[in-house]
């Protein structure tokens, strides 16, 4: 008599939360995994550990996809996190900067995923007002016409302080 065990995954297209979190861990300490350019040959090093952590999330059961699938989860997730600061922001301009509603609240996954989003990518790159670059550049030649004085009374003492030991040596 014979016997067999068969152990059955449930698969689902959708990942866990755990699944979730180690996957962010693992991006978390690889900046290569996160999109950042890492020089020539990286996009097989990178596709090889997106594989291998493809592996490792599969195992934990839930959703099973390769790591190329994977990798577009986590972009997807990244994207979406952005879009709902992107309501939250919207929504709370709108009030005058009020509470957003609950329903504009930012899940675990998503909470955690936006540190992997450049503040540029939610708030834009600063471009300076001309006006307040004219004021910095105001400020800054005054605080150098205030140096100056002080400089070159320094520099006075010091060659007065030279020529009084000068005078000194003399016999």
């Amino acid at each position: 008599m014979t016997c067999c065990q068969h152990v059955f995954v449930l698969c689902t297209d959708n990942p866990t939360e755990k699944q979730w979190m180690r996957l962010m861990d693992v991006v978390a300490a690889d900046r290569g995994m996160q999109g950042d350019f890492q020089g020539r040959g990286a996009a097989g090093r990178v596709a090889a550990k997106w594989e291998t952590l493809a592996a490792t999330l599969n195992a934990m059961g839930g959703a099973f996809k390769t790591g190329e699938k994977w990798k577009e989860a986590f972009n997807n997730l990244r994207n979406r996190a952005k879009r709902q600061y992107s309501d939250r922001v919207r929504y709370m301009g709108a009030t005058g900067g009020g509470r957003p509603p609950q329903q504009l609240g930012l899940n675990a996954e998503c909470q955690r995923v936006m540190q992997f989003v450049p503040r540029e990518q939610l708030h834009g790159n600063a471009v300076p007002v001309p006006l307040q670059v004219r004021i910095q550049s105001l400020q800054a030649q005054l605080a150098q016409q205030q140096q100056q004085p002080q400089q070159l009374a320094q520099q006075q003492i010091a060659q007065q302080c030279a020529q009084q030991q000068l005078l000194m040596q003399q016999p």
